[in-house]
């Protein structure tokens, strides 16, 4: 049996008039105006569907995809397609030199903050002093003003 056929199956046949519990806009065609639905449990969880959705301060739930120990860094993915970096200096308050064992866990979900968005590079922070709600992290010089 190969991917198509799993994942087929996998697939959840609708009829008319049946009522669907998740679901999740995806995008909307321009010229159509029709929408692409979906009901993966992952896309439908998923705090952001592409690097446009993120914000600076937003809390997010990442899964450790790689760890790179000669860089000091985890890799994050949020979904399928938006991924980001967890630096050394922002896993802990005080400065450490190695990564901690909580961090090298590959596919452990962990809860981060959005500490910067630049294009397509999402910088994540751990820092217990930037985990509080109530503690604002500002996009730019700009919007502190």
């Amino acid at each position: 049996m190969d991917e198509k056929d799993e994942e087929k199956k996998k697939q959840v046949e609708l009829e008319a008039g049946k009522t669907v519990q998740k679901v999740r806009v995806k995008e909307v065609n321009y010229f159509d105006g029709v929408p692409y639905l979906t009901m993966r449990k992952e896309t439908v969880g998923s705090a952001a569907l592409d690097y446009g959705s993120i914000e600076v301060g937003q809390f997010v739930n990442g899964t450790i995809e790689s760890v790179n120990e000669v860089r000091k860094t985890v890799c994050l993915r949020l979904n399928e397609f938006v991924k980001g970096t967890l630096r050394l200096e922002h896993m802990a308050d005080y400065a450490t030199k190695t990564i901690p064992p909580k961090f090298t866990q590959i596919e452990k979900q962990i809860k981060v903050r959005v500490f910067s968005v630049e294009g397509r590079t999402i910088l994540f922070t751990k820092k217990d002093s930037l985990m509080k709600h109530d503690v604002p992290i500002y996009p730019s010089l700009k919007a502190v003003k």
